[in-house]
């Protein structure tokens, strides 16, 4: 593992008012408990990562790897590029979207425009079904409206008030390997405690069902001054994760700022490449755009750090 230095914002960070809904006293499931789900080899056959475009574009990675542990192993790709971690966290179920039904009632069929008071609307959104107010069916969304779709007719259903959305996938999911690399989209609306508290908040959700979780750390982007608001936030997660986190923290900014990098991806660096390092960014030589890294990097980060780790863990 490699590791910088890290450069954490002054002073402590209030979440967003959004986040007060964020903190359950306890998981609303019925459909798992804690005795459900052992810790015996039969559960290393599933594996799932949750995130944004990192999680979704290393797939091909994760699924190649964990068929080298067991063919009969699989892997959900729970990564949707452009998701904010509130999105990501209510689809995983870790932090349900709290909605309130246009109108006060689900329709008979069709769907309802939904309102969250702990999410907002967001076109990256990745449709996901479940259940509100008992009504299974479906929440999506374009850049300003969320919208509850139910699956089948059936008669008129009041809601008023605020339910949450409960996933189908999520929970079926819980007692996998999990690697959670969720929020890096947050920079620009959260402050850094609110990224940390929902990647805390769906590792302790996660907890009672698996003690097999990885916390993979942000990535500066290559255009991202070092002193910059972004830059400032990135350090200060990565900094709380890998203090909280220790061993099961995967500390990509560092490997991308180290020497070793260029060694494991075959890549010979070029001047503009070091003088980004050397600012803290994402070097070009490794990244497909200023935001995603490509897939030298993928496969670095994948057979360098998570496998390893891994198998160190003694979790394969």
């Amino acid at each position: 593992m490699f590791f910088a230095p890290f450069s954490a914002l002054s002073g402590s960070a209030s979440a967003s008012d959004l986040d007060d809904n964020y903190k359950l006293e306890s998981p609303p499931y019925g459909i798992h408990n804690s005795d459900s789900v052992s810790l015996s080899p039969k559960n290393y056959l599933s594996f799932s990562g949750w995130g944004s475009s990192s999680v979704e574009r290393i797939a091909p990675q994760f699924s190649k790897m964990i068929k080298e542990f067991d063919r009969r192993a699989n892997y959900y790709n729970g990564g949707k590029g452009g998701e904010h971690s509130t999105h990501t966290a209510g689809r995983l179920g870790s932090i349900p979207f709290l909605l309130t039904v246009s109108g006060g009632q689900i329709p008979p069929s069709g769907g309802v425009t939904v309102t969250g008071s702990n999410v907002n609307p967001s076109s990256s959104l990745r449709p996901f079904k479940g259940w509100l107010n008992g009504v299974y069916g479906t929440v999506s969304s374009t850049a300003s409206v969320m919208t509850f779709t139910r699956s089948s007719a059936g008669s008129v259903v009041p809601s008023a008030g605020a339910f949450q959305f409960i996933p189908e996938i999520g929970p079926q999911h819980r007692g996998d390997v999990v690697f959670l690399w969720m929020g890096k989209n947050d920079v620009n609306t959260y402050p850094a405690q609110a990224i940390i508290s929902r990647t805390d908040t769906s590792f302790d959700w996660l907890s009672p069902f698996t003690e097999r979780c990885l916390v993979i750390g942000h990535f500066h982007d290559s255009d991202w001054p070092p002193d910059s608001n972004q830059s400032q936030k990135i350090d200060a997660v990565n900094a709380a994760y890998k203090s909280r986190y220790r061993e099961l923290y995967i500390d990509v900014q560092a490997y991308l700022m180290s020497s070793q990098v260029w060694v494991d991806t075959g890549i010979s660096p070029t001047p503009q490449d070091l003088m980004q390092q050397s600012l803290g960014q994402k070097p070009a030589s490794l990244s497909v755009d200023k935001e995603h890294l490509n897939d030298a990097m993928y496969q670095a980060i994948n057979e360098k750090l998570v496998q390893p780790l891994i198998r160190q863990l003694g979790w394969y």
